[in-house]
């Protein structure tokens, strides 16, 4: 919604052009959720639907902060420049093409092994993540699991969300977005397994993606003075909105997963940030590398 180059001073009539678009998708989101609403009531409950209301009530939140928290002309000129330098940045581009060739060789090499397994129920019960296998002696795939997927649907849908967060978070802390991610996979399939543990396993990386969220939120609110004013609300908002769509439009979801990944995000990316004070990590913004 912000303009990705913007003169240092905005014109009037620029912002009121942007105003006016924020009331636009305002009112658009909320006759969506009137529509959902009004479903939900005469259809009864059902998880599409409460989903897609919480969605649009979310969005209509994050909407209205940016119209009368973060709408004035001084808050989009920094956002404006922000966004621009990030996507200019070398090492954003770089984290960028290395996500893309990452989940390439992932998805190559399930295929391949695949096809050497006789098929992907052969593959899953080498790798993947049956409860029964882990209890007897093999918690390796709890890692291993993350990195299979049980359809291309699946993989696409969890290679997108990974690749909206991934690349802002390793722009700024790469030991961190790896560390989010391990924490996350290995940690929310635990989680699921033990909280859960009625069907026979568990597949897929939503844990580590949705933990890469979490440090992203965690970053922009203990880095705030780095970042445009009010970046949090949006990450906040983004990462609600992508836990309840993967929660709910999907088939066999692993709902446990998903929340407690974004928790173990938060909280490891918490823990980063008071070694860094504690012990006065060299902490410089905008360079990968920092802690």
């Amino acid at each position: 919604m912000l303009p990705l180059v913007c003169h240092a001073e905005l014109r009037a009539s620029c912002i009121a052009s942007y105003a006016k678009r924020l009331k636009c998708v305002a009112v658009l989101f909320i006759g969506y959720a009137a529509l959902f609403a009004c479903l939900l009531f005469f259809l009864g409950p059902s998880v599409p639907l409460v989903a897609a209301l919480i969605i649009c009530l979310v969005m209509v939140l994050q909407v209205t902060c940016e119209k009368y928290l973060y709408g004035d002309a001084l808050h989009i000129v920094d956002r404006a420049r922000f966004f621009a330098w990030m996507l200019r940045s070398s090492d954003f581009l770089s984290v960028c093409r290395l996500c893309v060739v990452s989940m390439a060789c992932v998805g190559g090499a399930q295929l391949l092994i695949q096809s050497e397994a006789g098929g992907f129920d052969g593959m899953y019960e080498r790798f993947g993540g049956l409860y029964v296998a882990i209890q007897t002696g093999e918690p390796w795939r709890l890692l291993t699991t993350s990195l299979m997927h049980e359809s291309p649907v699946h993989f696409f849908s969890n290679a997108a969300l990974l690749f909206v967060s991934l690349p802002f978070v390793f722009l700024f802390t790469r030991w961190l977005a790896i560390a989010a991610f391990l924490v996350g996979c290995i940690g929310g399939a635990l989680l699921q397994w033990q909280l859960m543990p009625q069907g026979e396993g568990l597949i897929g990386a939503s844990g580590g993606i949705f933990a890469v969220y979490g440090a992203a939120l965690a970053i922009t609110v203990a880095r705030r003075r780095y970042f445009p004013a009010g970046l949090f609300v949006q990450v906040a908002a983004l990462s609600v909105v992508s836990i309840v769509a993967a929660s709910a439009f999907g088939g066999r979801v692993a709902h446990v997963t998903h929340v407690a990944g974004f928790l173990l995000g938060l909280v490891t990316a918490c823990l980063f940030e008071w070694v860094a004070k504690t012990f006065r990590v060299e902490d410089k913004p905008g360079q990968m590398g920092s802690v």
